[in-house]
């Protein structure tokens, strides 16, 4: 991906690009602080890190590389699952 940045919008241009951006430290310290302001809960059912896999989900990619924390939701991976089967693998991102 090289995120487009247009004015305050950043959009998804492809799948590999966005998977690196998911690799980099920028996302890592996101993810991190996310998980933290949650005490690494998921958000729907309650789910604790250490007794399943937490994932934290994009709302909106409008801000990719800057997001604020009301942009992502923590889920567990089965919450995470139905979110994306519910909206689709980009939840109706570009």
């Amino acid at each position: 991906m090289t995120p487009k940045k247009g004015g305050s919008t950043t959009t998804i241009s492809d799948k590999a690009s966005y998977a690196a951006y998911l690799r980099s430290e920028t996302w890592q310290a996101t993810k991190r602080r996310k998980l933290s302001s949650v005490d690494w809960c998921c958000e729907n059912c309650g789910a604790e890190w250490g007794m399943t896999a937490l994932d934290v989900h994009h709302l909106t990619y409008e801000r990719l590389g800057r997001e604020k924390d009301e942009d992502l939701r923590v889920l567990c991976r089965a919450c995470h699952g139905d979110e994306h089967r519910q909206m689709g693998p980009f939840g109706g991102a570009p």
